[in-house]
Formats: structure tokens, C-alpha cells, sequence
């Protein structure tokens, strides 16, 4: 679910992953459910993005490029399609 596309009118789910070298490990969800009619819509999505970085940085003796990030974004809508669209988001 992009922060500017709308969330559908069907129940929707998403999920994808990717894996590489350097323990590089992604998990992205998301999922949109409409409720009653439609007019109320609620979404989320969550990533896990994760690597374990390769060499040091000689200065600061840090990992190069290590990342360890967990995200998430809620989102409520309210669309009646013709003259009104009200969103509360929150990350």
C-alpha cells in the first residue's frame, strides 16, 4: 500500500520478500479491508528490512551498510467515491 494510492473497495493482501547476500533478508505486508458498505476502509502494512552489513568502516570501526529496521503504517479512510475522501494515517 503506497501512502498515495487509496485503499480498495475488496479486501486486498500483499506480501513479498526478498533474500541476498550479507544476511539481507526483507519482508514487506500489507493488507486493505473495507467495512459495511465500503465508505469506512482500514489498511496497514509492516516491513522487516535487515542486513548484516559487510566490512568496517576504518574510521569509525563500524559495519558498512548494516541495517536492522522494523516498520508499520495504519491507515483509516472514509470515501463515499463521489465528493468526499477523509484519511487518518499513522507510522
Amino acid at each position: 500500500m503506497s501512502p498515495a494510492r487509496r485503499i480498495g473497495a475488496e479486501p486486498e493482501f500483499s506480501a513479498r520478500g526478498t533474500i541476498g547476500t550479507d544476511e539481507h533478508a526483507d519482508l514487506i505486508l500489507s493488507a486493505g479491508l473495507p467495512v459495511g458498505d465500503g465508505t469506512l476502509r482500514f489498511g496497514a502494512s509492516g516491513a522487516r528490512l535487515s542486513r548484516d552489513g559487510f566490512g568496517r568502516n576504518l574510521t569509525t570501526g563500524l559495519d558498512n551498510y548494516n541495517r536492522d529496521i522494523w516498520a508499520g503504517r495504519a491507515s483509516a479512510e472514509i470515501n463515499n467515491e463521489s465528493n468526499f475522501f477523509l484519511r487518518l494515517q499513522g507510522d
